[in-house]
């Protein structure tokens, strides 16, 4: 299969999410879920006129590929309301959206799907709207509770079900290329020994067949851009799979296209925290991997701000901006500080979501430089130059709902 065309330009705003924070500082080239609402007519401050918050994660992608914009719909975030309410009040051109991509079979991705289709055609002119799927994503699933029982998620439709709900499905295990630009993976290869899917889950074919292990979610794909100039942007909606595993996938498909951002969800919270370390020590692997971008299922407890992906940014940590059970954590020289990423220093900075945040919510103590759950973000901005002119507006870190991520190739500026 050919490989999708270099994008010159990506934006990405965050439909659904589950944290709001529109008060946290930002670099001059984030754009807020409030600035952004004002742009679009918000008159006065009132909770009527704001995005909110749920517990999912949509996001609806444009990139620049060939003199042409190309729009997609990542995931649908989990009920209708909150992509009628944030859509509506973020302006959300969805007779633009092209096509839309089902990461996996789980109702907090798909169950926004059915009002985003309707909203699309609404806006298209009643046209059926191609969505991507697995053949592996449509079982019952459900969870193994400590008293042995099953607790049961909302299915993903059928194909047919899809169908009549406007949209023209397209069922697909393999690989291909969406919109010329996206590209969406494949099933992703297990590699790693720690990363091992979603403990608990369980998945059957019906009322009447037995419940069967189903932790690998073999279903889940992750999507990716080619930025020009800058390197792949992956989109990893859950990491059920593991977020080493997505990008150790992505680094073999595209073995000539450095690693640039990630973006999406890494699932470290909850059993899987205990793999916090392990997956902090793979970024030495990829030193060129500049932003990491987590939204969905991060870690509660773990503070991972000095050492996740390298870098140095333990020399940028205040001792009184941590929390207390923090503090032990933070080494003022971490690991990777000497894996030749001087000409990438970074600042660990704590980034609050805009409506709809990070995904798997919590915590919201007052460390400033932790990678935690619910409240903070890791943010890496390069220590040196204007990143506006030196990464030609290389990015602005998404604040959930609301919050944009602008992504430019270098095109020689």
């Amino acid at each position: 299969m050919a490989n999708p065309i270099a994008a010159d330009r990506i934006e990405i705003t965050v439909l659904v999410d589950n944290v709001t924070d529109s008060l946290s500082s930002t670099p001059s080239f984030v754009t807020r879920e409030w600035d952004r609402l004002r742009r679009q007519g918000m008159k006065r401050t009132m909770g009527g006129a704001l995005c909110c918050a749920n517990h999912g994660l949509a996001l609806v992608v444009r990139a620049e590929i060939g003199g042409k914009s190309r729009n997609l719909l990542f995931d649908g975030g989990p009920v209708d309301y909150a992509v009628e309410r944030n859509g509506t009040r973020l302006g959300v051109d969805f007779a633009a959206i092209e096509a839309m991509v089902l990461s996996h079979g789980h109702w907090d991705h798909a169950g926004g799907l059915p009002k985003a289709i309707e909203m699309t055609r609404a806006a298209n002119g009643g046209r059926a709207v191609p969505l991507y799927l697995h053949p592996g994503m449509f079982r019952e699933r459900g969870s193994r509770q400590p008293d042995g029982g099953v607790f049961p998620m909302d299915p993903v439709p059928q194909p047919a079900g899809w169908e009549a709900m406007g949209a023209s499905p397209v069922v697909v295990r393999d690989e291909h290329i969406i919109a010329d630009g996206f590209y969406v993976s494949g099933e992703i290869p297990r590699i790693t020994a720690y990363e091992t899917g979603l403990p608990g889950q369980v998945a059957r074919d019906d009322e009447t067949t037995p419940w069967q292990a189903d932790e690998w979610l073999s279903d889940e794909r992750f999507m990716a851009v080619n930025l020009r100039g800058k390197g792949l942007i992956v989109f990893s909606a859950c990491s059920h799979t593991g977020i080493v595993n997505v990008l150790h996938a992505a680094r073999r498909r595209f073995p000539d296209v450095p690693l640039f951002a990630a973006m999406g969800g890494f699932h470290l919270s909850g059993i899987n925290e205990r793999v916090i370390p392990e997956t902090a020590r793979f970024g030495q692997l990829w030193p060129q991997l500049s932003f990491p971008r987590p939204l969905h299922g991060l870690a509660r407890r773990e503070c991972a701000g000095t050492r996740l992906w390298g870098g140095d940014g333990g020399a940028r940590c205040r001792r009184q901006d941590l929390h207390p059970f923090c503090v032990k954590q933070h080494d003022p020289r971490p690991a990777g500080a000497a894996t030749g990423l001087a000409d990438w220093p970074v600042v660990f900075r704590a980034r609050g979501a805009g409506a709809g945040g990070a995904h798997g919510a919590g915590g919201g103590h007052p460390c400033r430089s932790c990678f935690t759950a619910g409240r903070h973000r890791l943010a890496w901005v390069p220590r040196r130059a204007n990143p506006a002119r030196r990464l030609s507006g290389l990015a602005a870190h998404g604040r959930g709902a609301g919050g944009a991520v602008v992504l430019r190739g270098c095109l020689g500026r």
